[in-house]
């Protein structure tokens, strides 16, 4: 890994975290990580960045959360479910730029919404 490729990755976490505040940076290093780990940096076509996003909604708002987050491009998997968290999602974006700007930011925005925990695939 070049010296222009760790910029290149500090600049989109950089970009990420002043475009969506609430966002966990512990997964953005996971997703960042995970770039590197598999060798993703510079062939996001051939390979895509996928998570899970378990989130917790205010009270009685599962079902339209679940709702709304499936309209969402790039979202694969929108469940509720029992436990900590209301809803499970999974998605994915080619590259970790995109599932920043396209994906949490839309998902951050969803009326309901009260905490998420942003949880990259790993293999």
């Amino acid at each position: 890994m070049s010296l222009e490729d760790l910029r290149q990755d500090r600049d989109n976490l950089l970009f990420i975290e002043v475009h969506i505040p609430n966002l966990n940076l512990f997964a953005l290093a996971s997703i960042a990580l995970s770039e590197v780990a598999f060798g993703l940096q510079g062939k996001e076509e051939a390979m895509s960045i996928q998570a899970y996003i378990l989130i917790q909604t205010e009270v009685g708002k599962a079902s339209s959360v679940a709702k709304a987050v499936s309209a969402i491009a790039g979202v694969t998997l929108s469940e509720g479910v029992t436990g900590p968290y209301d809803v499970i999602m999974r998605a994915e974006a080619p590259s970790m730029e995109e599932f920043g700007r396209v994906i949490l930011s839309k998902v951050q925005a969803v009326a309901g919404i009260t905490r998420t925990l942003t949880c990259p695939v790993t293999y």
